[in-house]
């Protein structure tokens, strides 16, 4: 008859092996998901930087336009950071309903999927 530690070593043997490799599983899934966190975020990021290029070189054109219109180029500019400034005040007060709530679910679906 074989010793107990003899039928013991090589199921714990087994389970070690088991171990390191759902070890290295679980690593490279949380590898998986930050590369995929970190590129959806740098697209996005990256998304944001060109589009306030664009917006900014539509402003002035705008800004530029108005002031044509309505005599003084400084018009143009009061008028436009006026309709910023607008803009501004209406985000700020909807800014809790809508745009947290959606940024909490992104970040959530992110980390989940």
């Amino acid at each position: 008859m074989e010793e107990p530690n003899n039928l013991i070593d090589p199921l714990l043997e087994k389970m070690e092996a088991y171990g390191r490799i759902i070890f290295k599983l679980h690593k490279y899934k949380a590898i998986e998901k930050m590369a995929d966190i970190s590129s959806t975020l740098l697209i996005k990021i990256m998304a944001v930087i060109l589009l306030f290029l664009f917006l900014c070189c539509i402003s002035v054109g705008m800004c530029l336009w108005l002031g044509e219109l309505l005599g003084k180029s400084y018009y143009g500019f009061f008028c436009v950071s006026l309709i910023y400034g607008i803009t501004g005040l209406i985000f700020l007060i909807f800014k809790n309903l809508r745009f947290k709530n959606r940024l909490y679910s992104f970040i959530i679906s992110l980390i989940i999927n």
